[in-house]
């Protein structure tokens, strides 16, 4: 029996740290597959064949499990997207018939959200209705259409009742200061160049609440996260993605942003008159960039799991089949 050496730690930690990389439920399929090999070194057959069971068992509950714990994980990310469209294509509705975009800060008095002046065009007219102006959002009318939130302001991944995640960016440097007109033309860097809305899973907001996010809190979600997973996340294999929250641009497209470690990209991007391409920000920082990396650990994995037949050589079965004895001396 050959000793346990350095370079078998080493080897070790780097498959288990490559395995954990692709997916947390690797660490099971790993010890399984080690004790796989380790009975087929040994000519344990009972062993072997018990292991390798739990290998394919395991296996499929590697790959599989997770997809079941959350059947529906890429249609909430597909769908929080295409809600943030349709929210746009609102917007620009509402710019069309009055010149310019609902204000995220307002100056009625009580202060009307932009959710609500979005109503009539995201087909819920009769809602915009019931609201009453005259009195605040959490007045005694308007508190009975708190349950009556549209579903473009629903993200699938948010589980608090009557809170929407979706939210304009205000301030100094944005559209929504208080001070600029919120017009297209006041967007200086181009529409397809400026981030309007972003989705903040971790302060979700009443929907008819006149509340957004400020620039600085807006970077600060997304350069230094602390939360306990991303906000839209489904089978973490080398396969799919873990992704990030999504944004909406002005002129209505949406992106997927991750962890920025220099808020300087951010504050460029959530401003309206700094001259920088969204593209160039957006870089390294999208679903793309993510996938690539899952499948770079996923080969190395898979490149450690094979070396282990290469390394420990899978010795012969010796024949064990009795001989046959023939006596000469009975004819």
């Amino acid at each position: 029996m050959s000793s346990f050496r350095l370079w078998h730690l080493l080897y070790l930690t780097t498959l288990f740290g490559t395995g954990i990389a692709v997916t947390p439920y690797s660490i099971l399929f790993t010890v399984m597959w080690l004790m796989f090999c380790w009975a087929i070194l040994k000519n344990l057959r009972m062993m072997g064949r018990l292991a390798g069971t739990f290998l394919f068992a395991t296996l499929m509950m590697c790959f599989f499990g997770p997809t079941l714990e959350q059947p529906r994980g890429p249609a909430r990310f597909f769908q929080c997207r295409n809600n943030q469209r349709q929210l746009m294509i609102a917007m620009w509705a509402y710019h069309d018939s009055h010149g310019q975009f609902p204000n995220a800060v307002p100056n009625d008095n009580p202060p009307v959200s932009w959710r609500i002046r979005l109503l009539p065009y995201l087909d819920h007219q009769r809602l915009y209705d019931q609201y009453n102006f005259s009195e605040p959002w959490d007045g005694p009318s308007n508190s009975k259409l708190a349950t009556e939130m549209p579903y473009p302001f629903q993200c699938p991944s948010c589980q608090s009742q009557n809170k929407t995640v979706y939210k304009l960016l205000t301030g100094p440097g944005t559209l929504f200061d208080g001070v600029v007109e919120p017009t297209a033309t006041s967007i200086n860097d181009g529409t397809s160049n400026t981030i309007a809305i972003v989705e903040d899973n971790e302060n979700p907001v009443e929907w008819m609440k006149p509340e957004d996010i400020s620039i600085e809190a807006a970077i600060e979600l997304f350069t230094n996260r602390k939360r306990n997973r991303p906000s839209h996340q489904f089978h973490q294999t080398f396969s799919s993605t873990m992704l990030g929250d999504n944004v909406a641009l002005f002129d209505g497209s949406t992106h997927v942003l991750n962890c920025f470690s220099d808020p300087r990209q951010l504050n460029l991007l959530f401003g309206i008159n700094n001259g920088l391409a969204a593209e160039n920000a957006l870089a390294g920082h999208s679903t793309s960039s993510i996938r690539s990396k899952k499948v770079a650990a996923g080969a190395v994995y898979l490149t450690l799991m094979l070396a282990v037949i290469f390394l420990f050589p899978i010795p012969a079965v010796p024949n064990q089949r009795p001989k046959l004895k023939v006596n000469r001396n009975r004819f």
